[in-house]
C-alpha cells in the first residue's frame, strides 16, 4: 500500500508522525511524496493552533471529491483535531 503522511501543528505532532510513518514502512507500507498517488492519506494535525485545523479541513474536502469520484482511498486523522 502507498501512503502520505503529513504533519501540521505542534512538535508533538512531528514525533507522533515519526512513530507512525516507522510502524508503516516496518509492515512493508512505500510512503509517497503526494497525496493523489497514495491509497492511504492520513493527516496528523493539532487544533491548538487554529490555521491546521483548517488545513485539514481543506483537504478534507479535496479527498472526499476523490472519493465521490470513484477514487479508492482511505483516509485518516490522527492528532488533537482527531481527538475532538
Amino acid at each position: 500500500m502507498r501512503y502520505f503522511l503529513e504533519t501540521m501543528g505542534c512538535q508533538m505532532n512531528q514525533l507522533d508522525s515519526e512513530l507512525a510513518e516507522g510502524l508503516l514502512r516496518a509492515e512493508g507500507h512505500e510512503i509517497v511524496a503526494d497525496r493523489r498517488s497514495a491509497d492511504v492519506v492520513l493527516y496528523n494535525t493539532c487544533a491548538v493552533r487554529r490555521h491546521a485545523e483548517d488545513k485539514v479541513f481543506s483537504r478534507l474536502g479535496a479527498d472526499g471529491q476523490r472519493k465521490g469520484a470513484g477514487k479508492r482511498l482511505i483516509v485518516g486523522v490522527l492528532g488533537c483535531v482527531a481527538q475532538e
